[in-house]
């Protein structure tokens, strides 16, 4: 190493004087100029040493803040990520209590305020006040009417969704929410995909607990409205449940009707005659019981009221009652009236109908032998066509033999 410095200065010493050589003697420079010549080299290179250290040291501390803002973006998009987790969290559960309150406001200082300006910070300030509101309101809040409670949840949703929007512009995304087009959006869409909701809770509760005993649930119109259909399965039709009657979900029409639950028997069936009256419709008698005698008709029981025993008696039957709605349900459907009272815990409504439905018939008993509605379903099932042929030729004088034949 010590001898490869030595050697490389002799070597620009050597550079040095041919250059000063051929310079001289080419008659490039005279002898007079060549040292001003040197000056003027030595000094542009000192220049362009001190251009270049500027130059790079000024692209250096760009790069530096360039890259130390990146990881400052990268590490409040995360934060901002997941608080706006921890806020729809709240509106899923459609409601805020003290607790829950109190540990957004505290992660909101502890995490966010660090990033956040002056103007940002008074205006997310202000949300958190009129948010306050909300606290301690839910839709089993017996003092408030149902439509205070949807009204509240709708303050909720805006001011939670302005926090969020204030955080967005904060980092300079495109993406902006606009509440009142949010708002009209639902309402506007409300009778499409309303009616929906309800089959789909119907099924998550009946079809999916037991799917080999349960169709889809559908709508079809009957005599007396539109119902909720779902055909029990068997060997041939164990009956088929009805649940409504519903407005029609496109028509906007108001609904004022009790929603009941009746069982209607499977249409030959030799084992469901003695549990009907002609006079019904082919309907199963139930037996008295307070839901049944609120309708006032033994083959209907009462799905919109409500007793203290209900929740129970859910709970017994494992049935899932953290969104379950435990008041009387008034005016449901699929129109204008409905949202305006439901729209903000709809889904927990269609959740507490489907609920009560399958309590129903899973307890519900007849009034001819105190049989429940589920084991006589089952019984309706095993009967097959060849029972049902005999059976209706046995009340016609017709003798058939085994193989189904005259005889």
């Amino acid at each position: 190493m010590k001898y490869g410095k030595i050697i490389l200065s002799v070597i620009c010493l050597i550079c040095i004087f041919v250059f000063c050589y051929i310079a001289t003697t080419g008659k490039i420079f005279t002898l007079d100029e060549l040292p001003l010549r040197f000056m003027t080299v030595f000094l542009s290179a000192i220049v362009t040493a001190v251009l270049t250290v500027i130059l790079l040291s000024g692209q250096s501390n760009a790069e530096e803040i360039k890259e130390r803002n990146v990881i400052v973006f990268k590490k409040k998009s995360k934060i901002y990520e997941k608080y706006n987790d921890r806020l729809y969290k709240v509106l899923k559960e459609q409601k805020i209590n003290g607790n829950t309150y109190r540990e957004i406001i505290i992660e909101y200082y502890k995490k966010l305020v660090l990033y956040l300006n002056k103007k940002s910070q008074w205006k997310i300030t202000d949300h958190f006040m009129k948010l306050a509101e909300c606290v301690g309101i839910e839709m089993n809040d017996r003092d408030i009417s149902d439509v205070e409670i949807n009204d509240n949840y709708i303050k909720l949703r805006t001011y939670i969704f302005s926090i969020i929007s204030i955080l967005i512009d904060d980092l300079r995304l495109g993406g902006k929410i606009y509440i009142n087009k949010q708002n009209a959006l639902e309402r506007n869409t409300f009778s499409y995909f309303s009616d929906q909701i309800l089959l789909e809770e119907l099924d998550n509760i009946f079809a999916k607990r037991n799917d080999a005993l349960f169709e889809r649930a559908t709508f079809t119109e009957c005599e007396d409205g539109f119902f909720v259909i779902i055909q029990i399965k068997g060997n041939t039709s164990g009956g088929r449940i009805e649940i409504g009657p519903f407005p029609y979900s496109k028509k906007n029409e108001s609904n004022d009707e009790r929603i009941i639950f009746r069982l209607h028997a499977p249409p030959s069936n030799p084992l469901a005659e003695p549990y009907i009256s002609s006079k019904e419709g082919n309907y199963i008698i139930f037996y008295d019981c307070d839901h049944v005698s609120e309708c006032s008709e033994y083959y209907q029981i009462d799905l919109t009221s409500f007793k203290k025993t209900d929740l129970e008696n859910l709970i017994k039957n494992g049935i899932e009652i953290k969104d379950i709605y435990n008041k009387n349900i008034y005016q449901f459907g699929f129109d204008e009236n409905t949202y305006t009272r439901y729209g903000g815990f709809y889904v927990s409504i269609c959740k507490t109908i489907a609920a009560r439905a399958f309590y129903h018939f899973s307890n519900a008993t007849t009034d001819k032998d105190n049989k429940s509605i589920k084991e006589l379903c089952k019984e309706f099932g095993e009967v097959n066509s060849e029972d049902i042929t005999h059976s209706a030729a046995e009340k016609q004088g017709i003798k058939l033999n085994v193989d189904g034949e005259l005889m």
